[in-house]
């Protein structure tokens, strides 16, 4: 079989994917999963190369800052209503450069190495600990977990999806996607659209390839930072798999503002940062053998 005819083979078999649907196909997902389901997810925020500022006592500082953000979570259905969630990594490393020197610091999130439950209860997660009481910090986290949960649930439509269609984020989703790593949110503003683009195959498995983009603005603060002014533009693709409904691989680029101040030994100093931004997140199944198409 020559080039050319396995070509219009893979397009043919793209086409016919997609026909199959006239309808719509289904994306959103209300179920907790089949008991003993494990998936893991590795995801990476990465914004290397970017700009920050400091302001202090009336000096200015200027300089480079790159920060990588990796997390990795392993997930078990434990019953019709429980997941556990394994938090295997969660670290974030930053370098900065002011004046020709470099400094280096990583810090591991406040859930690294803790087992979390997630219960559903009347359409509606809960995060507890699985062993032990959290830390105030580390339940603020959970509040964030949760949050993030709900707004999940909203990404999708409820009703049958067709190719071509395009459809608003809940702004609940873009202020989360925004504020992102902060565990309070004071105000929000912007928005954002996905569209389905096609139905097709990823890792031999029949999934949806959506495209999404956004841009929003959050004011934002954490245990360890005061308000911060936060601006975001992204935008990537997701790809879904069709049989199990969830998220397989997800990247995107853009890029995120930052500006606020923080408190270092009770002086307060300025900063900015602009850099930016490219992430990636992948979801795998040990059950299900991943095939190359």
């Amino acid at each position: 079989m020559n080039i050319q005819m396995k070509e219009w083979l893979a397009i043919s078999f793209v086409a016919l994917l997609s026909a199959c649907a006239p309808d719509g196909v289904v994306l959103h997902d209300d179920a907790v999963g089949e008991v003993g389901t494990v998936t893991r997810t590795e995801a990476v925020a990465d914004m290397s190369g970017g700009q920050v500022r400091y302001e202090i006592q009336g000096v200015t500082v200027e300089g480079e800052i790159s920060t990588r953000v990796e997390r990795i979570v392993e997930s078990r259905v434990l019953d019709d209503s429980v997941i556990r969630h394994l938090v295997e990594k969660d670290r974030t490393d930053v370098s900065m450069d002011f004046l020709g020197q470099r400094l280096e610091e990583q810090e591991a999130g406040k859930l690294e190495g803790i087992a979390v439950l997630g219960e559903k209860t009347n359409g509606q997660w809960s995060y507890r600990f699985e062993e032990g009481e959290p830390t105030v910090a580390q339940q603020a986290e959970l509040h964030f977990l949760e949050k993030w949960t709900r707004a999940e649930d909203m990404l999708y439509p409820k009703h049958p999806v067709r190719v071509g269609e395009q459809w608003e984020l809940e702004p609940e989703i873009v202020a989360l996607w925004v504020g992102s790593g902060f565990t309070e949110i004071l105000d929000s503003s912007g928005q954002g659209f996905m569209e389905l683009v096609e139905i097709t195959r990823r890792d031999g498995r029949e999934v949806a390839r959506l495209s999404f983009n956004l841009d929003g603005r959050v004011i934002a603060r954490d245990d360890e930072a005061g308000e911060q002014d936060v601006e975001m533009v992204l935008e990537g693709e997701v790809f879904r798999a069709l049989d199990t409904l969830e998220d397989i691989h997800s990247q995107a680029e853009g890029r995120v503002r930052i500006e606020g101040k923080i408190s270092e030994q009770g002086m307060e100093i300025g900063m900015s940062v602009d850099a930016p931004l490219r992430t990636t997140s992948s979801v795998t199944r040990p059950d299900i053998s991943e095939t190359p198409d």
